[in-house]
């Protein structure tokens, strides 16, 4: 799903549940009338209309009055929310995303050999983008040793059996990635544990397991490590995808898939 289009769709949910608050407190069940409000000599005076009629809210009355407002609030409101409601659901009825990126595939081979496209297709970008990277890695490499490997189906070698699972789960869903490549931001060097690419969005993601949980000394660089991917505005649950293991919490498989679904795919 794109990002736009899951926008659209959390925004409606929100949009409905305020839809469904105002229905609760049944605008239609409250006193009748407009409030008018007036300042005269220091003093604000209530008054209720009702039917083009005017009655004085006296002090004791100041409860309707707060009825009346909120009655009016509440009405303009929901009017606001269905125009809202209405828009999002043609939004998400009618936006198509993909369209402008199957357009050239959709082309007879004869067309396509006499232009290039505006709009790379999806196999040449995703091509693009893994060799951008893979050149960046074999140019820059992580010099940190490895004290133990894991080879895994796409044929790389990860450091721990966690990261090897994750790295199964990213090829058996085809979600292109790239293993520790360099990231750099204000000078700082870095390598995310995986460079991942939503193909449909075409946005690049980053992946960090964090699987020495139980480990103090090593819990205790875990905010280095986000400061440094917030140092180039790449934030948890955005661009920045975490996943968490420890002695007792072991690498929940389903949970990892739906991970991937949500931002991946």
């Amino acid at each position: 799903m794109s990002d736009i289009l899951h926008e659209i769709k959390a925004e409606k949910k929100k949009v409905n549940t305020l839809l469904s608050a105002i229905a609760e407190k049944t605008p239609e069940e409250m006193p009748q009338g407009m409030l008018e409000i007036l300042h005269a000599r220091g003093r604000i005076m209530y008054y209720r209309v009702v039917n083009g009629e005017r009655h004085y809210l006296r002090k004791s009355e100041s409860d309707l009055a707060g009825v009346l407002a909120e009655r009016r609030y509440l009405e303009q409101l929901r009017t606001i929310l269905r125009k809202e409601r209405d828009v999002l659901q043609f939004m998400e009825k009618t936006y198509r995303p993909f369209k402008k990126y199957e357009l050239f595939d959709s082309l007879s081979n004869d067309r396509k050999a006499l232009f290039q496209p505006l709009i790379e297709p999806d196999d040449v970008f995703q091509e693009k983008w893994l060799t951008d990277l893979r050149t960046a890695k074999d140019t820059s490499p992580n010099e940190i040793a490895f004290k133990t490997s894991y080879e895994t189906d796409g044929g790389d070698l990860v450091r721990s059996k966690s990261e090897k699972i994750l790295a199964d789960l990213f090829h058996s869903m085809n979600v292109p990635y790239v293993y520790e490549a360099p990231l750099k931001t204000k000078g700082i060097l870095f390598y995310p544990d995986f460079t991942l690419l939503n193909l449909n969005s075409r946005r690049t993601f980053y992946w960090e397991h964090f699987g020495l949980m139980d480990d103090p000394s090593y819990t205790g660089r875990i905010p280095y490590k986000l400061g440094k991917y917030a140092s180039a505005s790449i934030y948890p649950g955005e661009q920045l995808i975490t996943s968490w293991e420890s002695s007792n919490c072991v690498l929940d498989i389903r949970l990892i898939k739906q991970m991937i679904t949500h931002y991946l795919l």
